[in-house]
């Protein structure tokens, strides 16, 4: 296989391969593949963290963990964790992207690997260090489980039992009356990720089916929302830092998936995300997933009964680095930036007088999956930030936004 550019976004944990050179090549290795059994049906227990699904898979006995990811096009395997499977080397691409090191990687298949007892056989994959996804996690993923070997079964996904069910047949899972059947279409390369039509208030537009997004239930381009964003001019957030792209935040009157009509969804628009439109967990979470890639269709069912979205938060948006074991701010709603000038790069080092300065990455991440939650209840937050060497004190007010 010759040398092919490869894009990867982990951000919102979603990669892309460019188009640009040997689609036919690429087509070909992404959709080899299949599993060894013709007859089966599985139940995989996953860990649910920070509305990302994870996956432990055992390797010549040993326990690795991999992000279940639709919305990446084809499988990744650290290097080092590669060694542990047998595979064929298809050549090599070159890898950028905002939050890793740029470099070459390995096209491989890989010629067997075995989940929930399923063994999958010669699907493609890449060999790329992995390193980057302590940031987001705390710990180093081993991998993600990609398109290219998700689309040999049928899954469904049931994030409230935390259970990924694997079967050879959409026939092997009860799809009722209380079902709703949504299409999805394939792009024209004829692989990888396939997309749904989602109507944001009058406006349709095709959005990935990415387990791989954890942070946002339906995120964007602000340019490619821009006439929806026109018509929220007086009730969207805006978000900025000091010489950053502005973001945005709104409650859609209404979002259409298939026939189902919903009603005040928040709605991000992100500069960081590029091209991609992505449906993420923190819709699907709601409902019991099932997907049928063969017959590209998409099957939900309501889980939960969930209230209308609301935007109530802080001036500022905070988000942990776990490499760097500092609480960082992410973004900053636009008038209070004006005023304060916060930039890309500010640590928060107290709120309400918890040092955060010094922490362990353990103490960092108990204090984001329990401390912050009962914070972010209350009304205001007295801070201490560290910006170019300095401390700036700071009041933050909680915002309401109505749609």
């Amino acid at each position: 296989m010759n040398k092919t550019k490869l894009f990867l976004f982990f951000l919102l944990a979603v990669f892309q391969f460019s188009m640009a050179q040997n689609n036919k090549e690429l087509k070909e290795w992404a959709n080899q593949g299949q599993t060894k059994e013709t007859d089966f049906f599985a139940e995989i227990p996953f860990h649910y963290v920070d509305h990302y699904i994870i996956l432990d898979i055992e390797q010549n006995d040993k326990t690795y963990q991999f992000m279940f990811d639709t919305g990446a096009e084809a499988s990744v395997i650290d290097p080092a964790v590669l060694e542990e499977f047998e595979t064929i080397s298809e050549g090599n691409a070159d890898v950028f992207g905002p939050v890793i090191n740029n470099g070459k990687v390995n096209y491989v298949s890989i010629k067997n690997i075995v989940i929930g007892g399923i063994h999958f056989e010669n699907t493609g994959a890449i060999g790329m260090d992995m390193g980057f996804s302590e940031k987001v996690f705390a710990e180093k993923l081993d991998g993600i489980i990609g398109s290219s070997l998700i689309k040999k079964a049928v899954w469904q996904i049931d994030y409230k039992n935390k259970l990924l069910r694997v079967a050879n047949n959409i026939d092997k899972f009860e799809i009722d009356e209380n079902t709703e059947k949504i299409n999805m279409h394939l792009k024209e390369s004829g692989w990888g990720t396939e997309n749904v039509a989602l109507t944001i208030e009058d406006e349709e537009f095709q959005f990935a089916f990415d387990t791989g997004n954890g942070r946002r239930k339906f995120v964007a381009n602000p340019e490619d929302l821009k006439k929806v964003l026109r018509n929220h001019k007086k009730s969207r957030l805006e978000l900025n830092l000091k010489d950053q792209p502005t973001d945005y935040r709104f409650i859609a009157n209404t979002v259409k998936i298939g026939d189902m009509i919903l009603e005040n969804q928040v709605i991000d628009a992100e500069n960081e995300v590029g091209t991609s439109k992505l449906i993420g967990n923190r819709f699907l979470e709601d409902y019991l997933v099932t997907v049928d890639f063969k017959n590209h269709h998409l099957f939900l069912k309501k889980n939960r009964s969930t209230p209308n979205d609301e935007i109530a938060q802080f001036e500022l948006i905070f988000k942990p680095n776990y490499q760097s074991k500092k609480l960082e701010v992410y973004k900053a709603e636009k008038d209070f930036n004006k005023k304060h000038k916060i930039e890309k790069g500010a640590v928060v080092q107290s709120i309400n007088e918890k040092d955060l300065s010094g922490l362990t990455k353990e103490a960092l991440l108990n204090f984001w999956q329990n401390e912050w939650l009962s914070l972010q209840k209350q009304n205001s937050l007295d801070l201490v930030l560290s910006q170019n060497g300095k401390k700036v004190n700071l009041k933050i007010h909680k915002i309401d936004i109505n749609s």
